[in-house]
């Protein structure tokens, strides 16, 4: 994997084959990491050319009802930026996975969304998109 951004809790590079920016969560994020580094997810899709992105939430933890909410608003302006695909590998702890799927709810409505338990399936499915 090519890498794009990197910082302590996150890491955010390309993978050629998939030709998919992939996002790793290190740690939970702060609210303003979080919206940060969706940002640069964004500049990211852009700078490579793809609408596909793989997003590894296990180790994000429980996201803030105002990052759902803000998050919901950002789904749009990702589908106008040409974000199409987006595999979500979900975190095992139950609230994780329920406020993510929460926020994506959202995202759904605007990109083609799927949600796996490991790296190795989500590669899977977006290279078949």
């Amino acid at each position: 994997m090519q890498v794009y951004f990197e910082t302590d809790f996150v890491t955010i590079g390309y993978n050629r084959v998939v030709q998919a920016v992939i996002m790793a969560w290190k740690t939970p994020p702060l609210s303003s990491e979080f919206r940060e580094t969706l940002n640069t997810l964004l500049t990211a899709t852009i700078h490579f050319k793809t609408g596909k992105v793989i997003a590894d939430s296990r180790n994000f933890g429980v996201m803030a009802i105002e990052d759902q909410e803000w998050s919901a608003a950002w789904g749009p302006v990702a589908s106008e930026k040409g974000c199409s695909h987006m595999a979500i590998i979900m975190p095992e702890d139950v609230y994780a996975k329920m406020a993510i799927n929460d926020a994506a709810d959202y995202a759904k409505q605007l990109l083609t969304t799927a949600y796996f338990d490991s790296m190795e399936k989500a590669v899977q499915w977006i290279a078949k998109c």
